[in-house]
């Protein structure tokens, strides 16, 4: 299997109406039961205007965590399980509600924190707007979500290929490293790559590396792993772990030279399966645009990838690879 840890779990959109005994079930373990919340002020009436968020367990019916957020921007009620907790799960919950948060309207992100949950907001990049206040007896801040970048981390390990919607837009290295090794290792079909050079900082790394080299045996014999590249030479010198690795499974990880008439003005993209997409165009080489979900897009630069590819030759020296 690739090293890359996927998640034990999914994210689903939510409503009281359908799933409001999960969500009744959750909310009654951790903050009435465990917690000793009143009973009466868990249950309002915002829950059935509320979008609700539950964490499932993989391949199972089991509800492991919960959020809520309400049009006003504020997200609450985040609640796991406490055999799930240390998993990532209430991370990825806060990633989704705001994720869907800002994609239904622009306004920003805000929660009421208890004393001791404040560090995992502030971790989060929620900050706090104002003095601690208090409310039925507890002490609470009010934070606001100023430095969203710290979410993505969080965000990037909760999607799933085919599956989640919404766009992010990269530019640090470890985020665009950590987004290439997410899509790969969720791959189960083909994987199509062209680069300038094999950007060692994404793909010179050892995870992403693992999960083209699992796909290749995975699917031995069809070729699942294409690679386009502009100039191998600065790979070549360096010995860049994905050409090691063609040398080894030449039969079924091949590169390819992007021909000159190409090569000038090409994007630069990361193809898995029929919906990942990983695209840094051209025109704006600073920014990488991140999909999990993407058909349309996908499909279109994997048209496009084939036919570069049938015009594509062998570098003389990667040639000597398969001697």
């Amino acid at each position: 299997m690739p090293t890359v840890t996927l998640p034990s779990y999914r994210i689903e959109s939510a409503d009281w109406h359908s799933h409001g005994r999960a969500l009744r079930a959750l909310r009654e373990t951790v903050f009435i039961q465990e917690l000793g919340g009143e009973e009466a002020r868990e249950w309002d009436h915002a829950d059935s205007k509320a979008h609700h968020l539950l964490a499932w367990a993989s391949e199972s019916v089991e509800a492991v965590g919960t959020a809520r957020w309400l049009p006003s921007g504020q997200i609450e009620r985040l609640a796991v399980m406490p055999e799930w907790r240390g998993r990532g799960i209430g991370s990825a919950l806060l990633a989704s509600a705001v994720r869907e948060l800002r994609d239904s309207r622009r306004i920003t992100p805000f929660v009421f924190a208890l004393e001791n949950t404040q560090a995992f907001f502030a971790h989060l990049g929620f900050d706090p707007e104002d003095a601690p206040f208090e409310k039925h007896g507890q002490m609470l801040a009010h934070m606001a979500l100023r430095r969203p970048d710290a979410l993505i981390d969080a965000d990037l390990r909760s999607r799933r290929l085919g599956e989640t919607t919404g766009r992010l837009f990269l530019t640090h290295s470890e985020h665009l490293a950590l987004a290439a090794r997410q899509l790969a290792a969720q791959a189960h079909r083909q994987i199509d790559l062209l680069s300038a050079d094999l950007q060692p900082a994404v793909y010179d790394q050892q995870e992403f590396v693992e999960a083209l080299r699992y796909l290749a045996i995975e699917l031995r014999g069809r070729l699942p792993v294409r690679i386009l590249v502009i100039d191998p030479e600065p790979s070549l010198r360096r010995g860049h772990r994905l050409i090691e690795l063609t040398r080894v499974l030449s039969s079924d990880i091949q590169i390819r030279l992007v021909p000159k008439d190409w090569a000038e003005h090409s994007d630069q993209f990361l193809l898995c399966d029929q919906a990942g997409l990983f695209l840094t165009r051209y025109q704006d080489p600073r920014r990488t645009l991140v999909d999990f979900n993407s058909g349309a897009e996908t499909r279109r630069l994997r048209r496009l990838f084939e036919q570069i590819w049938e015009q594509g030759e062998v570098h003389p020296g990667l040639r000597r690879l398969f001697l």
